[in-house]
């Protein structure tokens, strides 16, 4: 979901970020992006993580 599209758009960061905070066991699964080989992905991660902990500072720092 955080692949394509315009290097600087937000893509479906936004979209991520509502399914983590409604599902939060798919947290690990964002985290993990963190690994993946595309550039545009890793950045559309810290988007959507820092997303997430302003709004469940928990899932980060338990």
């Amino acid at each position: 979901m955080l692949t394509g599209g315009h290097p600087n758009s937000l893509g479906r960061t936004k979209e991520v970020v509502e399914m983590v905070l409604a599902d939060p066991d798919r947290f690990d699964e964002l985290f993990g992006c963190y690994a993946s080989e595309d550039e545009v992905v890793r950045l559309r991660t810290s988007n959507a993580v820092k997303r997430v902990e302003a709004a469940r500072h928990d899932l980060l720092v338990p």
